[in-house]
């Protein structure tokens, strides 16, 4: 288990360099010399990106490793390179609903539509080279973004002003894995139909990968709707979560479970207080520590992390009963286990055990 998850960490590296180099080439020699302005559009997400991991490239390429053994031609580093700028337009489309990332600023605003469409637009062009499967791929991108937008449109209903959103535990549930499996599951699946088209292999077993894919993308939606309670540091929380967005789900009035639980297992009291914290820039200490304390008090964290450890034990046994190379199956084990074992975790469960008498 340990090599694998030493090999799995050095297939990031190397994907991450990898859409890195081809992306680099691809603006500097067939876009920036026709549309030198597109730089201004998109050079702080390169940036943000640059030297970093890629995790749904690599989901891509263990699919392909699943499907037909490792690869790395040019033609699977190229569309990695497009399911990357895929999940960056959606990137600054959450940025522009959720006022992310002072998205809510006119200046921001601008640049985050425009890089809505310019990546989404580089995807889809750079699926239409291959001229056999392009198509194919094109479709499937397109398919992803719907299903992204979906789960958009299922967040407007994840409002604490929506009093049966917050009475209604199945209410709040149908609305909320909406969310979590059209936003991000099936970002997930997608990765598996992209990597069977250009294996040009077996369907049956892309459905059983698919399933494993898209509880995946589901678990690390959750995943990140805990990071919000991560105390904050001068340094980002990770690749794709920034210092600014600490509490970014209470400030922008979206119920994740987390906040449900906080807030269902709170005195009116809380509830108010959690309410009041709508629509604001910045949340100040006191106000910080008083949504931590709910956050902990509650057991909300137990609770949503338990939900996840859940969804990630079901996802291990779909795993095993594929029948794929034990190597294989093992890398993809290693990219599962961050829904069991992260940073997140590590950074809230500290913070009890330093600062607050409550149990895990």
């Amino acid at each position: 288990m340990e090599n694998s998850r030493r090999e799995y960490f050095d297939i990031l590296t190397k994907d991450g360099e990898d859409v890195d180099r081809y992306l680099e080439g691809y603006y500097e020699e067939k876009i920036f010399p026709n549309f030198p302005e597109k730089r201004e559009i998109i050079s702080g997400m390169l940036e943000r990106k640059k030297g970093k991991q890629k995790l749904r490239a690599t989901a891509t390429h263990l699919a392909v490793c699943a499907f037909i053994g490792d690869s790395y031609d040019e033609e699977l580093i190229k569309i990695k390179s497009a399911i990357e700028l895929l999940n960056w337009s959606t990137y600054h489309e959450n940025w522009v609903i959720d006022g992310k990332n002072n998205g809510d600023r006119d200046a921001r605003k601008r640049e985050n539509v425009l890089g809505i469409i310019g990546f989404y637009n580089d995807a889809i062009n750079i699926a239409a080279e291959n001229r056999n499967k392009g198509i194919d791929y094109i479709l499937t991108l397109k398919d992803i973004q719907e299903r992204v937008l979906r789960g958009f449109e299922a967040e407007r209903h994840l409002s604490l002003e929506n009093e049966q959103i917050l009475k209604n535990k199945e209410l709040f549930k149908k609305y909320y894995n909406i969310r979590n499996d059209d936003a991000s599951g099936y970002f997930f699946d997608g990765c598996v139909k992209i990597a069977r088209i250009y294996s040009d292999s077996d369907k049956k077993l892309e459905e059983k990968l698919r399933l494993v894919y898209r509880d995946f993308g589901r678990g690390l939606q959750i995943v990140n709707d805990l990071s919000d309670f991560v105390i904050t540091t001068n340094a980002p929380i990770s690749h794709e979560k920034i210092r600014s967005d600490q509490f970014s789900d209470l400030r922008t009035d979206t119920v994740t479970l987390p906040i449900w639980l906080m807030y269902n297992k709170s005195s009116e009291k809380d509830r108010e207080f959690l309410k009041h914290l709508r629509g604001k820039r910045i949340i100040d200490k006191p106000e910080s520590e008083k949504v931590l304390e709910i956050f902990y008090s509650t057991g909300a964290y137990k609770e949503t992390k338990s939900e996840i450890i859940h969804l990630y034990r079901r996802i291990r046994k779909n795993l095993r009963g594929i029948d794929i190379i034990p190597h294989i199956k093992g890398l993809l084990g290693s990219m599962i286990s961050s829904l069991s074992s992260n940073r997140f975790y590590h950074n809230l469960e500290n913070e009890i055990l330093k600062t607050r008498n409550i149990s895990l």
